[in-house]
């Protein structure tokens, strides 16, 4: 026999190595796997030791009492048989194979691993799972109560890879059964193993099918027993082929550990090494079609969260499923080459190619899997593309999120339809076809595509319509209606939730009346509830609430609709967030019920908690707000002891509490010392080992800020404050930044105190002359002038003093802006300071100023010099808004004088547009006013008022009329 070499060529010196040492390290021999397997079996059986020794003399085995047949199944199963002797007690289970019997049974254990090379049957119903399987989420986000008898110990908690775990774990017989096979086979000396006492063939397909690397790494054992049975020439063990090894380079690929597909194709080269190096010649270890499949769907496999099984562990998650989807293309291109040389075993398939082009969708790499389609489009292609590889194609489209995907995804649509008119029935479009296309349309951001994937739903229901037989793989599912909804969902439109409903609506009548399987399941519920959350209509969270009662209620009669986390989720983040009055009570009873289920799918996590305490924390209008958000962190810290380690109270958990009190610092005098003490409590838990509960510069600054709001009343607050910045410089594991000194200078400024503006000014010195990289910003140039405009002494001198301060600061400020433009980040000339990048006067600097003219200026005509002087230099700035406006006309009560500022003009609503082009308020960039402690547009500001506070950014001013 003339063996054809080209089969055995190597793999191209491009393709990148994998470590041959570690996989020669575990088949060289099979003594230290040996050795695992039988550990693990003594674990397994060491609490019936016991028993076994108290039975052992009660029943004797007798091999003869058994009569064993074996029998091959398909080409790629076994089955074994067993008969039991009515009188065999069923405890001698060496033969036993499936689950346990008594008396006289028959036992039949069959093993099936799909054939690889089958792509009509093997490949369809897996793209669909890859097409159904929705990447829709949401994203709640939260921040961070207690009393002294809150304690979060460290606990300990096991961790494991859930990934190992299979879904097809077997029963407990059939795993006793196999670790027995396990333990028989130890016993066996080398060349004695008799394949009707050990059916190999029937034990490796069975671990194979638990899919987990203890399976894979038996099946291994299992082979490397059968070639040192060979070796000691054991007649009654067959040649090993390569439908053997390709159990094996499937069970690697099935595994999903890290490492799996370079396992799998190290199995490959030891075959074909095996094959190259055997004597005489046989074709029992030919690499066919079906192995190469099996090491192509390994890399294929390698999981977005699992990238290490590219060698290469310093490699970015990116970088190496990129690796692992070339690494599926490079063997497919040494299938070809092997083919091209003369070895038709090797001939790629549909599955070939579909696989790869899977492996680049998965990482939406849409150019390769285009690249791909084209090579099996050319007219003397091995292979021509079918439904599923379009299928996959417009799959890695809609992953892509590229902007023309949704336009190529059609464009492959229409070509399938073109195609199929013109008489090739093996690339008719699909209900999964549609769902790739819509799901396109669905991820993309450009306006009209929600409303283009309403039109291609409604094109497939009408070629569904239109033949029912012909197009009945156009009957639309719940999967294609999801998906339209989601599209609704993500469009964020005006009416994209009341489009979203009507679809749910559509749904129901449909299933209902109709009989369609179009019924609607969770998904479809919480991606509309999600529509309603992020709409930001009136209404809309209580509608998204609505909804959920609406899902609960039907729990019973369809279980399909039965709320998940992802539901609560964003049911909980739409009450959460949208300011309303009672909404935070809402929130925290839907978290109630959803601590309250009992369903392992529903876990409520910290974060559900931290954005129920978040809300808590910023429901001014809510009495006794800040005590509801402790109740909830010591519910919190009571569910996290009791055992759920998904509720542990977090940094952001204190913080939220804290921001509570410090929310309620105003109007409670005992807010502040308690946001103190729960930073003091913050520090000893992480001082105690509790690293998740370390303060941050956001609880410092929460604190500080907490002081600064009473410090009108308080007036030891600023100096408690600045107590505060201090222990925060000395903490050693937090710096402070801008807002920290910020909020001390604010804490002197509301303080009223007989020379805060001085100490304001020499706070701001400080800072600018510090060599730290914290620099002053706007709103620290703005903390230090409004201590200015609070400075209400009778003492003249000290009013003079508070006027040359603030006018100092802002000439300060202006230069910069002069000298650098819109680049803060040079010296100023005769400085020995750089300012931030944000450093500039904006509109709060003005009505600041135009304060300190109301307050510290007695003399008209010095203030309506001044007031003329501030009030051109604002809108030359652009920074004219509704509050210099209002504090102009309170500067200058003259109707006359107030006109010849602003050439004449009476209402706000009369200025040039250049005059507020740089009014932040009006370009909503997050500004929200607090009136008498009640959150307001400032469109509402309408009334006169005393003083405005007004937090941008996170940074708060108080501005006084």
């Amino acid at each position: 026999m003339v063996r054809n070499t080209n089969s055995s060529a190597h793999l191209p010196a491009t393709l990148p190595t994998f470590d041959d040492t570690s996989y020669a390290s575990s088949t060289a021999t099979s003594t230290s796997l040996q050795r695992a397997m039988d550990s693990l079996f003594i674990r397994k059986n060491s609490k019936k030791k016991g028993r076994r020794n108290r039975n052992k003399n009660k029943y004797s085995h007798n091999s003869e009492d058994e009569e064993r047949s074996y029998n091959s199944v398909g080409s790629y199963g076994v089955a074994a048989r067993y008969h039991q002797n009515p009188t065999t007690p069923s405890s001698l289970a060496d033969s036993s194979i499936a689950s346990s019997v008594g008396g006289d049974k028959s036992i039949l254990f069959i093993c099936d691993i799909p054939n690889l090379s089958n792509s009509n049957n093997s490949v369809d119903s897996g793209v669909s799972t890859y097409l159904m399987s929705s990447s829709y989420s949401i994203d709640p986000m939260g921040s961070g109560s207690m009393n002294g008898s809150l304690l979060l110990p460290q606990k300990s908690s096991s961790s494991y890879n859930t990934k190992s775990i299979s879904k097809n774990q077997p029963t407990s017989d059939q795993r006793e059964w196999l670790l027995r096979m396990n333990h028989k086979l130890k016993e066996t000396g080398i060349g004695k193993l008799d394949p009707a006492a050990l059916p190999y063939k029937a034990i490796m397909n069975a671990w194979a099918k638990t899919k987990s690397e203890e399976g894979a790494n038996m099946v291994e054992m299992w082979i490397n027993r059968l070639n040192e049975e060979r070796a000691a020439g054991n007649k009654r063990i067959p040649p090993l082929t390569t439908k053997m090894y390709t159990v094996l380079v499937d069970a690697w690929a099935k595994s999903g550990i890290p490492g799996a597909a370079t396992r799998a194709e190290a199995t490959l080269h030891n075959m074909n090494q095996l094959y190259i190096l055997q004597t005489p010649v046989s074709s029992h270890l030919k690499p066919t079609t079906a192995i190469f499949n099996a090491v192509i769907n390994a890399w294929a496999r390698t999981d977005i969260s699992n990238g290490s099984q590219i060698q290469n562990s310093s490699e970015s998650t990116d970088l190496k499923m990129v690796n692992a989807a070339q690494r599926a293309e490079q063997i497919l291109q040494w299938m070809l080459q092997l083919y091209r040389q003369g070895n038709i075993d090797v001939k790629p398939d549909k599955y070939t190619y579909n696989t790869v082009i899977h492996s680049y969708a998965k990482i939406g790499n849409a150019p390769k899997a285009l690249e791909i389609l084209n090579q099996m489009r050319e007219y003397n292609s091995l292979v021509q593309p079918d439904t599923i590889t379009y299928n996959v194609v417009i799959n890695a489209l809609a992953k892509s999120q590229n902007v023309d995907a949704p336009r190529q995804a059609e464009a492959l649509l229409q070509e399938m339809h073109e195609l199929y008119q013109s008489g090739n029935s093996c690339v008719k479009p699909n209900v999964v076809t549609y769902g790739a296309v819509i799901d396109s349309h669905a991820k993309s951001s450009m306006p009209g595509n929600a409303a283009r994937a309403d039109e291609l739903l409604a094109q497939m229901i009408h070629l569904h319509q239109s033949d029912p037989v012909a197009h009945g793989d156009l009957r639309p599912n719940t999967y294609s209606f999801n998906t339209v909804i989601n599209a609704w969902a993500k469009s964020q439109e005006y009416d994209s939730a009341d489009k979203a409903e009507e679809m749910l609506r559509l749904m129901e009548e449909l299933s209902s009346r109709h009989g369609m399987d179009v019924r609607p399941d969770a998904f479809t519920y919480t991606a509309v509830i999600d529509c309603w959350a992020k709409s930001g209509k009136p209404g809309a969270p209580d509608r998204a609430h609505e909804l959920l009662i609406e899902m609960e209620t039907q729990i019973h009669t369809n279980c399909d609709v039965k709320p998940n986390s992802f539901t609560y989720n964003a049911v909980i983040n739409a009450l959460a967030k949208c300011n309303e009055p009672g909404a935070a009570a809402k929130a925290e009873r839907v978290l109630y019920n959803m601590v309250a289920r009992t369903d392992d799918a529903i876990r409520p996590s910290t974060i559900n908690f931290n954005t129920v305490l978040d809300a808590w924390a910023k429901s001014s209008k809510e009495s006794n707000n800040a005590s509801h958000a402790e109740d909830i962190l010591n519910w919190m810290n009571s569910l996290y002891e009791q055992g759920n380690t998904n509720i542990k109270p977090d940094t952001i958990s204190f913080n939220a509490v804290i921001d509570a009190w410090a929310r309620s610092a105003s109007q409670d005098s005992t807010a502040a010392r308690r946001a103190e003490e729960i930073l003091t409590h913050m520090d000893a838990l992480y001082d105690g080992g509790n690293i998740d509960v370390r303060p941050d510069a956001y609880t410092y600054n929460t604190v500080i800020n907490a002081f600064a709001k009473c410090s009108s009343y308080d007036l030891s607050a600023c100096q408690d404050a600045e107590r505060i910045l201090q222990k925060m410089k000395s903490s050693g594991y937090v710096e402070p930044n801008t807002r920290s000194h910020t909020c001390v200078i604010d804490a002197w400024a509301k303080s009223g105190r007989s020379g805060a503006a001085l100490h304001a000014e020499r706070m701001l010195q400080d800072l600018l002359e510090d060599d730290s990289p914290v620099r002053p910003n706007t709103h620290t140039f703005n903390a230090v002038m409004n201590a200015c405009a609070f400075t209400r002494s009778n003492n003249v001198q000290e009013k003079m003093e508070a006027k040359m301060v603030a006018f100092r600061v802002f000439d300060r400020l202006v230069r910069n802006l002069r000298e650098h433009g819109h680049d803060g980040g040079n010296k100023c000339a005769g400085d020995t300071f750089s300012f931030s990048n944000q450093c500039r006067p904006d509109a709060y600097t003005y009505t600041i100023l135009l304060s300190v003219v109301c307050n510290l200026m007695d003399d008209k005509l010095e203030r309506y010099e001044h007031a003329k002087l501030l009030f051109k230099s604002c809108a030359q700035d652009g920074c004219v808004n509704e509050f210099v406006w209002r504090k102009l006309r309170q500067a200058i009560p003259s109707i006359n004088d107030f006109r010849t500022i602003t050439g004449g003009r009476d209402h706000f609503v009369d200025l040039p547009q250049g005059w507020t082009r740089n009014d932040r308020q009006k370009k909503n960039t997050g500004i929200t006013i607090i009136l008498h402690g009640m959150m307001v547009e400032a469109g509402e500001v309408d009334v006169v008022m005393d003083e405005i506070i007004i937090e941008e950014r996170g940074e708060v001013h108080r501005i006084i009329f």
